[in-house]
């Protein structure tokens, strides 16, 4: 609804009311002067009851949409809260990833370096054995002469 859809609406709905208003007035005088009440004096005074509870009804409702509102809002904001908390988590995890990434770099270079002082051990037990071989045999060679 526009503005000037409001206004008339606010303009007329002041009109309304003041016409009941003056409506309702005549009907108290009337009730104070004879006691009675006619149907031309009942129905501005229905009206003007009806046209409170309508107003009491939507002040109600005014309020509720004002608490949901507000509610909805802080919602909202518990919702970012909680998604601001799975970001952190999330880089927690990211740096946790590069950490294992970089124990496992570590650990396949020292399997890298293990392999390879396990290669030259080996070698010289070889190496040993091959030059204890050749000094035995050079030794059972020149000791039966």
């Amino acid at each position: 609804m526009s503005n000037l859809d409001e206004k008339i609406n606010e303009e007329t709905d002041r009109l309304l009311l003041k016409l009941i208003d003056k409506a309702a007035k005549e009907a108290a005088e009337e009730i104070e002067k004879k006691g009675t009440l006619s149907m031309e004096h009942a129905i501005p005074l229905l009206l003007k009851s009806q046209y409170n509870h309508i107003l009491h009804l939507d002040k109600e409702l005014v309020l509720s949409r004002q608490i949901m509102d507000e509610r909805f809002g802080k919602m909202d904001e518990r919702f970012g809260k909680i998604d601001e908390r799975f970001g952190k988590m999330d880089e927690r995890f990211g740096r946790m990833e590069e950490r294992f990434g970089r124990i496992d770099e570590k650990i396949g270079s020292l399997s890298i370096e293990i392999s390879q002082i396990y290669k030259w051990v080996f070698g010289c037990f070889i190496g040993t054995v091959t030059i204890l071989g050749s000094l035995m045999t050079l030794f059972e060679f020149f000791g039966k002469k």
